[in-house]
């Protein structure tokens, strides 16, 4: 882990300490940026990395309770149906769905 201050000052502080392919930076934003390509290693490489992380916990048995559990996104009062609308149909494309599954 990387930190910018002491350990717990930032973001190891603010950590949920959950793992997942869905971004900040919603899907439907990154494909307009990048397009289905660079949409695509977005999520190839953040489930590469909890794919990675799950390998090494039961290849060094590292007690540290890992689980695979449902996720689920849901619009903070702040945004709109509309975007998670377009993020729902970003995901719902053959190379991000079946990451999801």
């Amino acid at each position: 882990m990387v930190e910018d201050g002491l350990i717990g000052s930032g973001e190891s502080g603010r950590t949920t300490a959950h793992l997942t392919c869905a971004l900040d930076d919603r899907f439907y934003e990154i494909e307009k940026a990048f397009g289905g390509d660079g949409s695509r290693m977005a999520a190839e490489s953040h489930m590469a990395a909890i794919d990675w992380i799950e390998k090494t916990v039961k290849e060094e048995n590292i007690d540290c309770d890992f689980e695979r559990i449902d996720g689920f996104l849901f619009i903070h009062p702040t945004d709109t149906r509309e975007n998670l609308e377009k993020e729902f149909e970003a995901t719902q494309k053959g190379w991000i769905a079946d990451f999801m599954d």
